[in-house]
Order: C-alpha cells, then sequence, then structure tokens
C-alpha cells in the first residue's frame, strides 16, 4: 500500500511489485530516472515526495537523476534522459503502464 490520492481524487499508486523492483534496483546501485507526462509537474513533484517505497520515499531513490514531467513522446523522454546520464539508450530500462508507450521506446534502442 501507501498509494495517494490526486487532486481529483483518483488514488495513485504503484504498480504490484514496483517497490520492491524499485528498492533492489536503488540498493543495487542502479540509477532511477523517471518520466510522466503529467500535466501537473508541482503535483507530481509532491506525489513523489510522499510515495513511500519502505522507509524512503520515491524521490529519495531518484536522487539527483533526471525527472521529466512534460508531455511528448516517452521515446524522447528516454533519450533526453539516456543522454542527460551519459548511456546509450540501448542501456536503459524502461518501464511504463502503457504498451504504446514501450514499443515506441523499443524502437529507439
Amino acid at each position: 500500500g501507501g498509494g495517494l490520492r490526486s487532486p481529483c481524487g483518483a488514488r495513485l499508486d504503484l504498480f504490484p511489485g514496483a517497490r520492491a523492483a524499485l528498492a533492489a534496483l536503488a540498493d543495487g546501485g542502479i540509477s532511477l530516472a523517471l518520466a510522466s507526462r503529467s500535466h501537473r509537474p508541482e503535483w507530481a513533484v509532491e506525489w513523489l515526495r510522499s510515495l513511500r517505497v519502505g522507509e524512503r520515499s520515491v524521490a529519495e531513490l531518484v536522487g539527483g537523476s533526471p525527472v521529466l514531467f512534460r508531455d511528448g513522446p516517452k521515446a524522447l523522454h528516454v533519450r533526453e534522459i539516456a543522454e542527460r546520464v551519459g548511456v546509450a539508450v540501448e542501456e536503459v530500462l524502461f518501464f511504463d503502464d502503457r504498451l504504446s508507450d514501450v514499443v515506441s521506446v523499443r524502437r529507439e534502442g
């Protein structure tokens, strides 16, 4: 558990197993970055600070890695994140709740 309610009342939470996966990746020294098409970036940042993964927030797990909240294709977001952290797009492990975004990112590399 540990989800939150959005300003419009929708319940927002991570998918089952996501907390354990995020914690394992972060604890294993894997950098985490986030991209979202949120139209409310201020609220999205607050959500990252409030959503818990064990004793830590999602914001703490991401640390100083890129966090993008803007419109546009996720493939472009992933490409920008890869460039900002200095890795090839092929080295990025991408998860999303929309299959079409996964497919478009996969085409990138």
